[in-house]
């Protein structure tokens, strides 16, 4: 095999929660969260339709399966990246930070942020 499906291999089973990665989740479902990890920006409608399976569908499995919808999975892996470019990047700005993790603009993020930590984010 080449260094590519290696490196791949390596990066999915670092970044890709343990649950995620068991043979009982639906490769669709496992093929849709290894598209909102590499990009957590993108359109529910994009993922499904890059899996192969209506949003309703997909929706209903990925519930079932991973506890969440894939909405709330995305905002979660946002909110991660968020985290992270922060610590890496401290003097980024919110808004520079949380676009670069994917949020659509600032007051998307900053309503997510409100509802997910009770208080704004520059008190946190």
């Amino acid at each position: 095999m080449g260094g590519a499906w290696w490196l791949h291999r390596l990066w999915r089973h670092s970044i890709v929660p343990e649950t995620v990665q068991s043979s009982a989740v639906h490769p669709k479902v496992g093929l849709a969260i290894e598209l909102l990890y590499e990009d957590p920006g993108i359109a529910i409608s994009d993922v499904a339709r890059r899996v192969g399976m209506s949003s309703t569908r997909l929706g209903q499995v990925f519930r079932r399966q991973i506890g969440m919808t894939m909405s709330a999975f995305r905002t979660e892996r946002r909110f991660e990246l968020f985290e992270r470019l922060r610590h890496q990047r401290p003097s980024t700005g919110l808004p520079t930070a949380a676009l670069d993790a994917g949020f659509g603009d600032y007051s998307a993020f900053y309503r997510s942020y409100r509802r997910r930590y009770g208080h704004a984010p520059r008190q946190g």
